[in-house]
């Protein structure tokens, strides 16, 4: 517990917005392993109900306490560095999102393709540095990671890891 709890204090220090998803996902899989003690979340749509209520219920209360957990700061923040970002790659590979805005709509149309490019780009030819190289090789490296596990769902060997703790890691 203690090494998990530095683990995400690391986190947030690094990534702010992604350390608030892993505090209500470790909040939702706490809370689901309790009830699951007391025989009452055994059912996997409870679980994922649960995790998801969780998730809705204290980013609703944490907006209300700080408007530093509002979406519009968010999304806000992701378009000022999404503007910086691309201002200083501009001959470099980058990505483009040229209709994104500052809003929850924008960001929720964009999240799929964003999503995606999280997973191939760069490729390894895309720039012109042993640093682009190196992340496009981590990139195919990971494809075929995902090609392998999606191999091993279909084929009904996924693996022995709990419902809740699926459900938390791809939630985040």
């Amino acid at each position: 517990v203690a090494g998990l709890l530095a683990a995400a204090l690391l986190h947030f220090k690094m990534r702010y917005f992604f350390a608030v998803v892993l505090f209500g996902v470790l909040a939702g899989l706490g809370l689901i392993r309790v009830l699951q003690q007391l025989g009452l979340a055994r059912n996997r749509l409870v679980q994922l109900a649960l995790l998801l209520s969780l998730l809705a219920g204290g980013s609703w209360a944490a907006g209300e306490v700080s408007t530093l957990f509002r979406p519009n700061k968010f999304t806000s923040q992701l378009q000022r560095n999404y503007t910086a970002l691309l201002r200083v790659s501009a001959d470099r590979p980058h990505l483009r999102y040229p209709n994104l805005q500052p809003t929850t709509e924008s960001v929720v149309r964009h999240a799929p393709v964003a999503a995606l490019n999280t997973l191939v780009r760069p490729w390894p030819w895309e720039g012109d540095s042993v640093r682009y190289v190196a992340a496009g090789l981590e990139n195919l490296l990971l494809l075929g990671l995902l090609g392998v596990a999606s191999v091993a769902v279909v084929r009904g060997r996924a693996g022995r890891l709990p419902f809740a703790v699926v459900m938390a890691l791809l939630l985040y």
